[in-house]
């Protein structure tokens, strides 16, 4: 898949908590937009980020204003998946990286609050 350059505040996002831990972990390695590389998918002409929240936000703290993206096709099982996850984040109004600087948790709740939920959403959706 070919990649080009997007802003990161033009980016949605699909994921509500961002965990310390993994900022942390992310903090001591990422050092340009070169390692960022993102999946994201385009829906009603929006692209949606489908992972790297973590690497995106430490992104612009660290004043980094760019990313790379690749996009999926427009499948329609991975648009049903992920908006269930649009959906929710709307509900939350956390729509793009900067809102989720208002949910940084503990791993442990991360865990509950995050993790948890996906994959019961994960396990009771049709592959």
């Amino acid at each position: 898949m070919k990649s080009r350059e997007v802003p990161i505040d033009s980016l949605r996002v699909t994921q509500l908590f961002l965990s310390r831990d993994k900022i942390r972990g992310v903090e001591s390695w990422l050092r340009g937009k070169e390692q960022l590389h993102i999946p994201v998918l385009r829906v009603g002409g929006e692209l949606f980020c489908l992972d790297g929240h973590t690497r995106l936000f430490v992104a612009r703290r660290m004043g980094i204003e760019t990313c790379y993206v690749f996009e999926y096709p427009d499948s329609l099982a991975l648009a049903g998946f992920y908006g269930l996850f649009i959906r929710w984040c709307d509900r939350e109004r956390v729509l793009r990286v900067s809102d989720l600087r208002r949910r940084t948790v503990s791993a442990e709740r991360y865990r509950k609050n995050w993790e948890l939920p996906c994959r019961l959403i994960r396990e009771g959706f049709p592959a």
